[in-house]
């Protein structure tokens, strides 16, 4: 298997999405990425087919994503929580 080295980081998944996602990377192949859904932000009236603790594939190609703290990542940002 690759070793990337991603497993356990925090990331913000597909950033300038209409819903904010954030997620813990759980495993990562030479295919794509396991990501385990930590936080989503307000859907605004916009769909989407991630919930929280849920766990989804996301292939390289389709991938957009960015490296966070835990704290951002559960929280999704807001210093409220």
């Amino acid at each position: 298997m690759l070793s990337l080295e991603l497993e356990g980081k925090y990331i913000k998944l597909h950033p300038g999405d209409s819903v904010v996602k954030y997620g813990l990377i759980t495993d990562a192949t030479k295919e794509g990425i396991m990501v385990t859904i930590t936080s989503i932000g307000p859907t605004r009236g916009y769909s989407t087919i991630y919930e929280v603790g849920q766990s989804h594939f996301v292939p390289w190609g389709n991938l957009a994503f960015y490296f966070v703290d835990s704290k951002k990542a559960n929280t999704g940002g807001r210093e409220d929580r």
